[in-house]
């Protein structure tokens, strides 16, 4: 699908010290290209965003964990550890709230 190939195509950015267990919080989500379908300046022509603003107003920190581990279509399937999972849930939460 195209989401899934977007992930797989989308190079890796720089990241930031945000991160828990030395897990970058940033890296995670620019490395499995989350701001391609996420970030409305996306480049990729086309492309219809979600924006993630009030995360917290639908989820908790729970909720999305279990969501990044078994995200629905479009969101495509990912490998990231449970350690990476909370890191980015807790980044996306306080970046989104």
């Amino acid at each position: 699908d195209f989401a899934g190939l977007v992930y797989m195509l989308r190079p890796a950015l720089k990241a930031s010290s945000n991160s828990i267990s030395g897990i970058s919080s940033e890296k995670l989500w620019q490395t499995h290209s989350c701001s391609t379908c996420h970030d409305r300046n996306s480049d990729i022509q086309g492309m219809i965003t979600k924006q993630l603003s009030g995360l917290s107003k639908k989820y908790s920190k729970e909720t999305l964990q279990a969501f990044l581990k078994t995200p629905t279509p479009p969101m495509p399937a990912n490998s990231l550890s449970d350690n990476e999972i909370r890191s980015l849930s807790l980044y996306l939460l306080s970046r989104y709230p």
